[in-house]
């Protein structure tokens, strides 16, 4: 009887070491990797050695992330947010917390090193929806944007904003926040203000996120389907899903029709290099189009007449 007693007891501690503390853990999840490439590590409190980072693993709370030279991690959080940390990278997920039935989502994350590119998604609905990033000199707060950190140093980091606004501050002087609109980006040096915001073009925001295997548009990630139908670009946004930029931005919405900077050559409205005509929208073969009535001036009236 004592015997089967001490067999109970010793199941019970069994359980109690393997069962309890994978369920606290549990509760601890809030997102999973959905892409390696090259070499990445996990870095988990209670787990001695690093954990090679592979697509479909978990993410818990305070997870530390690594990534190895010429190496990209992509992890998709528990609100459909994605985050890109590229090479030689180095970022600590040290708060989340996502309740859609408070409609309630709240985050931070420590980048300590390297680029970080991040689709906050935009919940609409909810009242509180933060979601902030802190470097060693910045601090960056969004409740739905898309943007990159950079970290270049201790002493630097770089700032660029992708599509809605963002807000930066210098995390020794929070309260002096500059707004960064998009195709924007600003520098953030210790103990210093951000520095005004400096333009950025298509190909300069390309280049940015190149080595993430990202594209800088959209919070649709490299290399997966995309909608083959243009959208019209939002005011302030500028851009189509794919990840391709409109040529500036709501320049090109705007000049649309007029012929302006930013018109797509060979549409309706736009002006081809050569001479500054309108280009034709007639059929090949079919000559020109007919012009729309009321489009041109009618023929001169006849002239008057001597009485």
């Amino acid at each position: 009887m004592k015997k089967r007693r001490y067999v109970i007891s010793g199941l019970v501690a069994l359980w109690l070491v393997l069962v309890v503390p994978f369920s606290v853990h549990a509760a601890d999840e809030i997102g999973k990797i959905t892409k390696v490439r090259g070499t990445a590590h996990v870095l988990r409190k209670a787990v001695e050695r690093p954990l090679a980072a592979s697509e479909g693993m978990p993410v818990y709370l305070n997870d530390e992330v690594r990534t190895a030279a010429r190496s990209s991690v992509r992890i998709e959080l528990k609100d459909q947010s994605v985050l890109t940390l590229g090479p030689e990278g180095h970022l600590q997920l040290n708060h989340f917390e996502f309740e859609p039935e408070a409609e309630k989502r709240s985050a931070l994350f420590d980048m300590f090193k390297g680029k970080l590119r991040v689709f906050a998604r935009d919940l609409e609905t909810y009242q509180e929806k933060d979601f902030k990033i802190k470097t060693p000199t910045a601090i960056c707060g969004v409740r739905g944007t898309l943007f990159l950190v950079w970290v270049q140093s201790d002493t630097v980091t770089k700032v660029y904003c992708f599509k809605n606004k963002i807000e930066v501050a210098n995390t020794f002087k929070p309260e002096d926040v500059i707004v960064l609109a998009p195709d924007y980006g600003t520098d953030v040096l210790l103990k210093t203000s951000p520095s005004a915001p400096i333009f950025t073009t298509p190909q300069q925001q390309m280049d940015m996120v190149r080595d993430l295997g990202e594209m800088q548009g959209t919070e649709q990630p490299a290399g997966e389907a995309v909608q083959s139908t243009p959208k019209v670009p939002v005011s302030g946004q500028g851009y189509a899903p794919g990840g391709l930029p409109a040529l500036g931005g709501d320049v090109a919405r705007d000049a649309a029709g007029a012929g302006g900077p930013g018109a797509v050559p060979g549409t309706p409205g736009s002006t081809a290099s050569t001479g500054g005509s309108p280009v034709s929208s007639g059929v090949e073969g079919q000559g020109p189009a007919p012009s729309p009535p009321g489009t041109l001036p009618g023929p001169p009236g006849p002239p008057p007449q001597d009485n």
